[in-house]
């Protein structure tokens, strides 16, 4: 009988199909790392979401159920009880499993209460909030942080600062950055957080004979990007093209979806403002990649 094999699952957050470039869907926003993963590998055209939320998407590639199954409806909730994910399976079939990351699974039980070796960040989660200086963002992590951790140990004390805030111009919604600059090293950013803690993982799991299970989880490109250099720099906002639903006028369309784009409050900087966004979540993405890499 063959060797199990080793499995790694690598996961963004709300990451657009065309700014992989294996795709072919974008002339400008660069993933060469997973571009050779798809090169070498399989690259599905037809993949889809069960739903456009956060938590309950996550739950249902971690179950494979849909959401009404295990529970998870909306952003906030929990698994039901009798609810069984990936590692359960694949510990019966003599995996160790780790994760790494962001989980927005569950509100009240983090990965380890599931079952998996790593550390824990309940709720949205976001680490940097309340931990960088400048952020406004305030969605930190319901009780330990460990990426706070991560940068005393690393020296990066006290932590890197963020400038060049981007929010739209709603004044009751100017806590959530669209993007900012992270005023310190790439180490220091909490995507390298993320791999850095990934490998810390797999060196756990990986050893022995028994065959492993790395899920590892960045927060971006969702937004805020908080993007070091030379990654915030990287794109050209005047490269990118005008897209075609930019000129959406929501002519027939129901009306929650105005509120939406009032909401956020960012139609008034024009196509202009929505390029400056566009080329630090592509440099967002890149980073990314390389953390791959």
């Amino acid at each position: 009988m063959s060797k199990k094999p080793n499995i790694v699952v690598l996961m963004s957050d709300q990451q657009r199909l065309d700014t992989v470039s294996a795709y072919g869907l974008n002339d400008i926003c660069k993933t060469p790392n997973i571009d050779a993963l798809a090169a070498r590998g399989t690259r599905f055209d037809a993949a889809f979401t069960p739903t456009a939320i956060c938590s309950p998407a996550r739950a249902s590639f971690y179950t494979g159920l849909y959401p009404h199954k295990h529970g998870v409806t909306g952003n906030g909730l929990c698994l039901k009880e009798d609810v069984r994910g990936v590692n359960h399976y694949l510990e019966n079939a003599g995996y160790r499993c780790g994760y790494a990351g962001k989980w927005h699974v569950d509100e009240e039980t983090g990965p380890s209460g599931y079952g998996f070796v790593g550390q824990d960040f309940l709720g949205y989660a976001f680490p940097g909030s309340g931990v960088l200086p400048g952020l406004q963002f305030g969605a930190r992590p319901h009780g330990h942080n460990p990426y706070a951790d991560y940068l005393k140990e690393r020296g990066f004390d006290p932590a890197p600062s963020v400038s060049k805030r981007y929010v739209g111009t709603n004044p009751s919604n100017q806590a959530q950055e669209m993007f900012a600059l992270h005023d310190g090293p790439v180490e220091s950013c909490i995507e390298y957080f993320v791999a850095e803690e990934s490998i810390r993982v797999l060196d756990e799991i990986g050893r022995g004979d028994e065959p492993f299970f790395l899920w590892a989880n960045f927060w971006g490109p969702h937004s805020p990007s908080l993007v070091p250099e030379p990654y915030f720099s990287m794109y050209d906002p005047k490269d990118i093209p005008e897209h075609p639903s930019y000129r959406e006028t929501f002519a027939d369309k129901p009306y929650r979806q105005q509120l939406i784009e009032r909401l956020w409050g960012l139609g008034d900087y024009g196509w202009e403002g929505f390029q400056e966004i566009a080329a630090r979540y592509f440099g967002h993405c890149t980073l990314l990649d390389d953390m791959v890499g």
